[in-house]
């Protein structure tokens, strides 16, 4: 388990949480209901970038998969039919460039790691979001809450491509080592 990104996780949900709960205060009487329900999106991809940003092993890389994460949000913004389908795309644009770019592992547990988190995730922010203000701080406290399970989940070493050793064969290849350099 990686401690420091686990407690960085935890913080930033509850930053992104009450920052959340200001923004719901703030922006209906600026934006207006409408104006709100539509600034919304924008506010979800702003939260998404910042916590890719964030999370990320050194500021640079970070910039650079925060930048590449809102141009594609952006981007998903202006195209998607409904709230949910824009949430939905930004949710996947965490888990991509969380699992393929910042922490890179094997497809096939990026992919079951990523959609476990996704699923449950956006199932308990929808139970939680509700017309308040706190609701809404609560349900995105609780989404990203859920995110931070990530750095709990054993086995998220960062797997670099064309290195296929078997960490068993290495443990048994360490502890026979150890054995015959012990006295007898």
């Amino acid at each position: 388990m990686r401690l420091g990104n686990f407690v960085r996780n935890l913080l930033f949900a509850a930053i992104a949480g009450l920052a959340t709960v200001a923004y719901s205060v703030i922006a209906p009487p600026v934006l207006g209901f409408r104006g709100f329900g539509t600034a919304w999106l924008w506010w979800c991809l702003f939260l998404t970038v910042s916590y890719l940003v964030a999370i990320a092993p050194n500021l640079g890389r970070g910039l650079r998969i925060g930048i590449l994460a809102g141009a594609i949000g952006v981007g998903i913004c202006l195209v998607a039919p409904g709230e949910g389908a824009a949430l939905l795309g930004m949710t996947m644009i965490l888990g991509l460039m969380r699992s393929g770019f910042l922490f890179p592992r094997r497809l096939a547990r990026a992919v079951a790691v990523e959609l476990g988190l996704a699923g449950f995730s956006g199932l308990l922010a929808g139970s939680l979001a509700g017309p308040s203000s706190l609701s809404l701080g609560i349900a995105v406290w609780g989404f990203f809450l859920v995110q931070s399970l990530f750095f709990v989940i054993g086995g998220i070493e960062v797997w670099r491509p064309g290195v296929t050793e078997d960490a068993f064969e290495k443990a048994r290849r360490e502890a026979m080592r150890m054995m015959e350099d012990l006295p007898a």
